[in-house]
């Protein structure tokens, strides 16, 4: 609910950013600000649209749909599973074929810590960054 009877201007950025701080403390300061801009934006475009006839939220009820957006982004998040029943092994329309559980397990042991992929053990120089896989291509 308003408070501000008749005020025709929304709160500000900041004002919309203390009335949300409590429940956006942990989210990205970055995303937060973006979505609080687009909240205010949106609500200065609503009065706008409605002539004389409309007040301002007050920045409790807008710092409120700030959190509720930055919530439902945050579930929304990703790409949804699907279960290819087309009969194609690769669907373009559906993204790429699931990896076997092997090559799971080894992508994550590489991603899990350093290796050396450029530089070569014996002389200390940076070397070919493929050759590892060449090696394992060849053999």
């Amino acid at each position: 609910m308003s408070d501000q009877s008749g005020v025709r201007r929304p709160p500000s950025v900041e004002h919309v950013l203390a009335a949300a701080r409590a429940d956006t403390a942990h989210r990205d300061p970055d995303a937060v600000l973006a979505m609080a801009r687009a909240v205010v934006d949106e609500e200065r475009a609503r009065l706008a649209a409605s002539g004389s006839t409309e007040v301002a939220r007050a920045a409790e009820d807008l710092g409120r749909e700030l959190a509720a957006r930055l919530e439902a982004f945050e579930q929304s998040a990703g790409p949804e599973r699907v279960i290819n029943a087309t009969g194609v092994i690769v669907h373009t329309n559906l993204g790429r074929a699931p990896w076997p559980d092997a090559a799971v397990r080894a992508a994550r042991a590489a991603a899990e810590g350093t290796l050396f992929l450029e530089l070569d053990r014996e002389t200390g120089r940076r070397g070919r960054r493929y050759r590892e896989a060449e090696a394992h291509l060849v053999a």
